[in-house]
């Protein structure tokens, strides 16, 4: 993607407002034009973007759609409380998460430190437990997610400040919508100006089931690039049962020369069917990321090291690294140090791809898992003999 300086997107965007004030109150559909415009604006607020902040996050249950939409935070039930970090430059990407409650099923194997720079990608599960082994796992970064400026993890907590309109492997809405009408050549978008400083983009669709969708977004336009503020989706199935959800960002924060990022992201969904069973039949979700200080301080190379436990086991890497970082015991990993001849490749031409290193790593799960059988089975069939002697 070619980039498009601020001054050519505003430009843009001013020759649509004049070209289409009109607009305000008639939609019209197909302007390809003011896509692709608020396409390219938006990958680039996601890609020039540069922030630092800690985080909370929250899942919470509500009774009643009504309730929903109030955003509050006396939930009925929290069913999920988690905090972490996120921390972004241009060229590098730091996350952590940590579950401090889960009403549903124990988390602990989601807790997670992830950083990304522009080729390489490092997940690490922190040691909170204690005494069990930790995995620092590093790969080269997939082709068609080097375009995602964060690590590629667990959707369920995908709601970082620069992806909520979206998709968690999707980031820019307006790419969701490109690929719907890929699928269904009879999908609509409409465009429209809601006010002078707003402008939505709305999808219809339809599948071969039956199933309706239809999604928009709204995007703030008065800043340096458009800005995603609310998003609101409505499935209507060939049941008659609908699932809606909508999202909301607030307290939009300079981080950058006309540069702003939500503070606040705030969604609910409902109702829920088929999911959790009886008990949540008909509820609604409430979903809360938020950040206190957001953009009061600039990210530094230091934020984007991880921590390693003394029992860390590493996995990517070629051999001779391995075990030279099983030997040293380093007390911190900077995946600046690394490149792509560190890592393991295929023996298939020079674009040292890392493709067999899922394959390491699932070779040693498979090799501790059938370990662990046969000392099992061992272990019964020698208690099995004694009880016989008795």
């Amino acid at each position: 993607m070619k980039s498009i300086s601020i001054k050519r997107y505003k430009l843009a965007l001013v020759v649509f407002l004049f070209l289409n004030v009109s607009l305000v109150c008639f939609p019209v559909k197909g302007d390809e034009n003011l896509i692709r415009v608020l396409r390219v604006g938006v990958n680039e607020w996601i890609n020039e973007s540069e922030f630092k902040c800690n985080y909370t996050y929250m899942e919470g249950i509500v009774d009643s759609q009504e309730k929903a939409e109030k955003q509050p935070d006396d939930l009925d039930k929290i069913t999920l409380n988690a905090e972490g970090q996120f921390i972004k430059t241009k060229k590098k990407t730091f996350v952590s998460l940590l579950v401090k409650q889960d009403l549903y099923t124990p988390r602990q194997s989601e807790n997670f430190l992830g950083v990304i720079n522009e080729q390489l990608e490092a997940h690490y599960t922190p040691d909170i437990s204690g005494g069990s082994p930790r995995w620092l796992f590093v790969f080269e970064r997939d082709k068609d997610k080097k375009g995602i400026p964060y690590p590629i993890v667990q959707p369920m907590l995908g709601y970082y400040p620069i992806n909520y309109a979206a998709g968690f492997g999707i980031p820019n809405p307006i790419d969701i919508f490109n690929i719907v009408r890929t699928v269904d050549p009879d999908a609509t978008i409409a465009v429209s100006w809601v006010a002078s400083d707003r402008v939505q983009v709305s999808l219809h669709s339809k599948d071969a089931g039956g199933t309706q969708i239809f999604e928009n977004v709204v995007f703030l336009t008065n800043h340096a690039y458009p800005v995603p503020v609310e998003s609101y989706s409505k499935t209507t199935y060939a049941t008659g049962k609908e699932y809606i959800r909508k999202c909301v960002a607030s307290g939009f924060i300079e981080v950058g020369t006309g540069i702003v990022v939500p503070q606040c992201i705030t969604q609910y969904s409902g109702p829920m069917f088929g999911l959790r069973g009886k008990e949540y039949e008909g509820k609604w979700q409430v979903q809360k990321w938020f950040s206190s200080d957001l953009g009061k301080e600039q990210p530094v190379d230091t934020d984007f090291l991880i921590p390693l436990a003394p029992n860390t086991t590493f996995g990517g890497l070629v051999t001779e690294l391995e075990i030279e970082f099983m030997r040293t015991k380093p007390s911190h990993f900077d995946i600046d140090s690394l490149t792509l001849a560190d890592l393991q490749i295929s023996s298939l031409g020079e674009d040292l791809v890392a493709s067999n290193t899922s394959r390491t790593f699932y070779f040693r799960l498979f090799c501790i898992v059938v370990g662990s059988a046969l000392i099992l089975i061992a272990c019964i069939r020698i208690m099995l003999r004694m009880l016989a002697k008795k």
